[in-house]
């Protein structure tokens, strides 16, 4: 039987049990706000939805390394944010948030989550025929993931060809393309599902563009895109990242957008241990302190990819 966490989390964070940036603060803080007061928008919690997600994400492999063929043991903070994913509503019963977004810091298990989320899309989600896409820096990376999420689901009904992931039952897809795929060549996509993984590759708005309005018919469809900051500021990732924070802070308003950033506050100072699990929640996890020691060496190249800090 699943362990749901994500709930003490929201409690751990509300009344700083556990160090969180403000931004992480904030995200959780709307939860809760909206919880008293989303009704008067048509926004309800399907505390059952967000349950169901986290129980067939516990149910996937591991596809490498020495926890290779174990469960998957989702950390109270990757519940946290499969819930508000999946487990927000509209009036009709459809999902709220169309488009999600994570930050963090590198080594804290960006990459498996997005394939489960993916193949929850694909496998779980409903829709007959879905048609799915796992983005990664190239065609070739991508595919390399696809491979890996064979073994996450032990399922004997897959078939994989042409960078494509088929499901015999449910005749759903996942196919793989890379960051610098001509969204030309997605013309007459309809997609389910878009799940990106590292946005900082994106050189530009035009593959993130081209999902968002081929999803325009399809009511649960949902775009979600993880991250770690970047050394370059003027980039379409950092525009979505000042977005994130602006739909956090309240600057702007946006029912159908979820985001989460795991990083310092402008106060902390980055070489201070304990205020790296702020940018680290997978700290003694995924990622060892240890290791951290040795990269902070690299003090620039340590703050933008193991503290997840743009760089002023």
């Amino acid at each position: 039987m699943t362990n749901y966490t994500y709930i003490q989390y929201i409690d751990d964070v509300i009344n700083k049990k556990i160090p969180t940036g403000h931004l992480v603060k904030l995200a959780v803080q709307r939860h809760l706000n909206d919880l008293e007061t989303g009704h008067r928008r048509g926004l309800y919690f399907d505390k059952k939805a967000a349950e169901d997600v986290i129980d067939f994400i516990s149910s996937l492999n591991h596809y490498a390394g020495k926890l290779a063929g174990l469960k998957i043991k989702l950390e109270p903070w990757q519940q946290f944010i499969l819930a508000m994913l999946f487990g927000w509503k509209r009036s009709d019963g459809t999902r709220r948030f169309r488009t999600g977004y994570l930050s963090v810091a590198r080594k804290n298990g960006k990459t498996t989550l997005s394939l489960a989320i993916a193949l929850y899309l694909m496998l779980v989600d409903g829709v007959p025929k879905a048609e799915n896409y796992f983005v990664s820096s190239t065609k070739s990376a991508s595919a390399f993931y696809l491979s890996r999420a064979i073994y996450m689901v032990n399922r004997p009904k897959f078939v994989c060809k042409n960078h494509t992931i088929t499901d015999t039952w449910t005749k759903s897809q996942l196919i793989s393309i890379g960051a610098k795929t001509r969204p030309t060549s997605l013309d007459g996509i309809n997609p389910h599902g878009v799940v990106i993984d590292e946005l900082y590759n994106h050189q530009s708005s035009r593959l993130w563009d081209v999902s968002r309005f081929a999803m325009g018919n399809n009511k649960q469809a949902l775009l979600f895109a993880t991250t770690t900051a970047g050394i370059y500021r003027n980039t379409f990732c950092r525009s979505i990242d000042d977005y994130i924070s602006m739909i956090l802070d309240g600057t702007v308003e946006d029912d159908s957008c979820f985001g989460i950033i795991y990083t310092l506050d402008d106060k902390d100072d980055d070489l201070y241990e304990a205020n790296w699990i702020k940018s680290n929640p997978n700290l003694g996890v995924s990622i060892q302190k240890l290791h951290l020691r040795d990269m902070r060496k690299e003090r620039e190249l340590f703050k933008v990819k193991h503290l997840n800090i743009w760089p002023d």
